[in-house]
């Protein structure tokens, strides 16, 4: 993966994959498949090495996706409402997410758990 690409997603539940050198899109997620957001999409994080896409949402779930093959890597459950906002630490396994539940959890993705 290279910083050509950028990710977006949207209320839709899609998430897309726009190579700006090639001028193309590229579907990771339309919001139909039975692994992917059952509600709005509202906040995405790419890991630094880019090669893992994380997507929170209405569902109260964090999806991680692998940029490279566009397929779920995993679902990360633990909120007990909407997820508003997610971020991967710079350099490191963690990622962070806040929820209306009025929690912030800290999970280490490598082990697809909370610290």
């Amino acid at each position: 993966m290279t910083a050509d690409s950028i990710y977006s997603c949207s209320k839709d539940r899609s998430i897309i994959k726009w190579d700006r050198e090639k001028k193309t899109k590229q579907f990771l997620s339309l919001g139909k498949a039975e692994h992917d957001h059952r509600s709005d999409i509202l906040s995405i994080s790419l890991h630094t090495n880019e090669n893992v896409l994380a997507t929170a949402g209405d569902d109260c779930q964090i999806k991680l996706w692998d940029t490279r093959t566009c397929k779920i890597i995993d679902t990360l459950r633990g909120h007990k409402h909407t997820v508003n906002g997610i971020k991967f630490g710079v350099n490191s396994n963690n990622l962070c997410s806040v929820s209306s539940d009025l929690t912030f959890k800290q999970w280490d993705f490598a082990q697809r758990g909370l610290i």
